[in-house]
């Protein structure tokens, strides 16, 4: 069964910028590895926390919405969400 959806301008730049934003997202992002940034570099102060054994990071979404991995030194003040 077909159906024809009528779209605004408005609904349709919200679709397509929602479309853009996720293709920018890279999956590399969202792996726990040593080599990622500190938080305090990455300038994140709050999210979920991740432990993985003696390494920790901070789960939490970039400008672009983009869900990011940062890492969390001993001396790293954060909120926990």
């Amino acid at each position: 069964m077909k159906r024809l959806v009528r779209l605004g301008e408005r609904d349709l730049s919200r679709i397509v910028r929602k479309v853009i934003m996720e293709q920018s997202c890279s999956a590399e992002d969202q792996k726990p590895s040593a080599g990622r940034p500190q938080c305090s570099e990455a300038g994140v102060t709050s999210g979920k926390i991740i432990s993985l054994g003696e390494l920790m990071f901070l789960h939490y979404r970039d400008e672009a919405n983009c869900p990011k991995l940062c890492s969390v030194n001993q001396e790293t003040q954060v909120t926990l969400s």
